[in-house]
């Protein structure tokens, strides 16, 4: 059971991940660091230094070990896995008719718990890139397919978020 939840949660996190990606790939000419170090004298500096400056850009931002989109994504993960842990619990309360003045309690308890999750089942002893060398192997279409279906849980758990505040 905690290696099926282990490996949901590494494909969802794979999916954003890579999402994640290919969007800033394709917004990279927007950059304001890559326009920056277009400028001539900037340039050349790196040039004479022996420096692709795109290639350092790119180890900044999409490195699989250390890379701003991995840390981002973590923290988007941690988050919907806290909107998860508030939808059930408006639920259950809604459904129990407990009157609560606050969810300010719940509020520290759930980051921890969702810090906590990922990081046992992602980020301890780097599990998430021995998920991603094996979720890199699947085919277009598996990956369409995943990409979809992660996106499709994603809205899904933020929609229902939103419907339980409303109930």
């Amino acid at each position: 059971m905690m290696k099926d939840i282990e490996t949901f949660l590494n494909w969802i996190y794979y999916c954003m991940y890579k999402g994640e990606y290919k969007l800033s790939r394709l917004f990279r000419i927007l950059n304001p660091v890559r326009l920056l170090v277009k400028m001539p004298f900037l340039k050349k500096r790196y040039e004479k230094l022996g420096v692709d400056i795109d290639k350092e850009i790119d180890s900044i931002l999409y490195s699989k070990r250390f890379g701003v989109s991995v840390i981002y994504m973590g923290g988007i993960l941690a988050g919907i896995l806290f909107l998860v842990q508030m939808t059930i619990s408006i639920i259950i309360i809604r459904i129990l008719d407990i009157q609560i003045t606050s969810y300010g309690i719940f509020l520290p308890i759930f980051f921890i718990t969702s810090y906590f999750v990922c990081h046992v089942l992602i980020f301890k002893g780097d599990k998430y890139l021995s998920y991603f060398e094996k979720f890199d192997k699947w085919t277009r279409n598996k990956k369409i397919k995943y990409g979809l279906l992660s996106l499709s849980v994603v809205l899904t758990i933020i929609s229902t978020f939103i419907f339980s505040l409303l109930m």
